[in-house]
């Protein structure tokens, strides 16, 4: 799986998440600034991380339960701080016409999981529910 980063992407970004990186633009970039942004991007269900020169980078959306994710989301999550997506696997369990009933996303070498179940679709795109995750 191919790492996305919305910061390349910022025009299709839910506006909460547009109104928390528009208050940050102006910060320093220092240590603090970034913990802040990571903490605001949190609650709106988003996750960045930094380096040493507190430059952000990798903004994605966070696995939540209860949330809904397109098949594609699903697939190029990030899921964990400083975790390799290639460490991840994607199991397709029952299949349907709009799409697979159930997914499973599991870490290569830790104890994570989350799983999805199928709910609909929106236009051509099957849309999956957070039902179970145990990443936190």
């Amino acid at each position: 799986m191919e790492r996305i980063d919305l910061f390349e992407n910022i025009e299709t970004l839910p506006k909460e998440v547009e109104s928390v990186l528009n208050k940050h633009a102006e910060c320093e970039n220092d240590y603090e600034s970034c913990a802040n942004l990571v903490k605001e991007l949190n609650a709106v269900g988003y996750t960045c991380e930094y380096y040493l020169d507190a430059e952000p980078f990798g903004l994605r959306k966070m696995i939540k339960k209860g949330n809904s994710y397109t098949y594609d989301e699903i697939e190029n999550l990030t899921l964990d701080k400083g975790l390799d997506n290639s460490e991840f696997s994607l199991e397709e369990l029952g299949s349907f016409i709009i799409g697979k009933h159930f997914l499973v996303l599991e870490h290569g070498t830790e104890d994570k999981v989350a799983s999805f179940t199928l709910t609909g679709t929106k236009g051509d795109l099957s849309i999956y529910e957070c039902v179970y995750t145990d990443f936190s």
